[in-house]
């Protein structure tokens, strides 16, 4: 019951506005989540909401709303905002491994560095192909966007 309260949440509830704006309702979905974690950490009597669940969601939260905020509103810069996105999502990663080693009681084994190393690599490109305009250029032609 609870997840189809979420996929109603998500995908039901916007449909019902003329132009839905996902800068509202992308942390309506994430309340959902959140909400629905904290239903599950209660029926399973777990103690891992607040150390890990919440933690996780809301910085997920955090960033996705702000490239959706962002890409809404700004005309231009949009490879900044996916190179800043790809930055913070490859630090999150790390924390997230921080998080599921003092909820969990498990040790650092550095998983997270493998995702950390790629997507600070492909924030990078990012910026880079925002701030080389000859660069962009070619990337522009060679995959036809």
């Amino acid at each position: 019951m609870g997840a189809l309260i979420l996929g109603y949440i998500t995908f039901a509830l916007p449909l019902w506005f003329e132009k839905p704006n996902p800068v509202i309702f992308t942390p309506c979905a994430f309340a959902g989540v959140t909400v629905y974690l904290c239903y599950i950490n209660f029926i399973t009597g777990g103690d891992w909401f607040l150390t890990f669940a919440f933690p996780v969601t809301g910085g997920f939260c955090v960033i996705s709303t702000a490239v959706v905020t962002l890409t809404r509103y700004l005309k231009k810069g949009k490879l900044y905002i996916w190179g800043g996105a790809f930055t913070l999502t490859g630090a999150f990663v790390v924390l997230i491994e921080y998080f599921i080693s003092i909820t969990f009681k498990i040790g650092f084994t550095g998983w997270s560095l493998y995702p950390f190393a790629v997507l600070i690599l492909l924030g990078g490109l990012l910026f880079y192909l925002a701030i080389n305009k000859s660069a962009r250029e070619i990337m522009e032609r060679k995959l036809f966007f």
